[in-house]
């Protein structure tokens, strides 16, 4: 993807098979949904687009536009035909085949967005970590942690191997591995000094 365009490069000959214009030229996103679909986030707009080989040439087109996603800078999430996101400082669900809005909840209220495995991990601007089910039956929390100073801030995790995140601050790590879907446990790393265990509220 470029500026203005979307681009299919082969990747075995690095050449380009196809090119279709951009509906904004505005900083974006890529999802990829299915095999043959993928949402495309800017400007607080999803669009979604379908590939097509029914010809001999690949074509693509637009499915839907929804603009259910604004009003935060959180990148939604696709997990089993649905996307997660923002509007504003409510969680949103909608669904990836007709762009329609499937719930919404005014809880966590507004953080930055991971998913890992079933679970959408959301990390408030107070440190709170939220582990909520990414599924389309509405807004469930399967537990919460409160971590640091509680201080305002934002957090910026990174992704492990073994569907495991580390957040690293100035005090240490911490490792986050959901056991099960009513659990989950951190790890704090201490400098120097050995691990300890928390238990998130379920």
């Amino acid at each position: 993807m470029s500026r203005s365009s979307f681009h299919a490069v082969d990747p075995v000959t690095g050449e380009v098979t196809w090119t279709h214009p951009a509906p904004t030229k505005d900083t974006a996103h890529l999802i990829s949904s299915t095999k043959d679909r993928f949402g495309y986030i800017t400007g607080g707009r999803i669009h979604e687009y379908e590939l097509s080989s029914a010809t001999d040439t690949l074509a693509i087109r637009e499915v839907w536009k929804s603009r259910h996603f604004r009003g935060s800078n959180a990148i939604p999430v696709y997990r089993n035909g649905y996307y997660f996101g923002y509007r504003g400082n409510f969680l949103t669900c909608i669904d990836a085949k007709t762009g329609d809005r499937v719930w919404q909840s005014r809880p966590p209220g507004k953080g930055a967005l991971t998913l890992l495995g079933d679970v959408l991990l959301v990390w408030d601007i107070t440190g709170r970590l939220n582990v909520i089910a990414a599924s389309p039956n509405g807004y469930r929390e399967l537990g919460s942690l409160t971590k640091g100073d509680g201080r305002r801030k934002h957090l910026a995790p990174r992704l492990l191997r073994r569907n495991g995140l580390r957040q690293k601050s100035l005090r240490g790590s911490s490792d986050f591995d959901p056991s099960g879907r009513q659990s989950a446990r951190f790890t704090t790393h201490s400098r120097p000094g050995a691990a300890r265990h928390e238990n998130c509220r379920s």
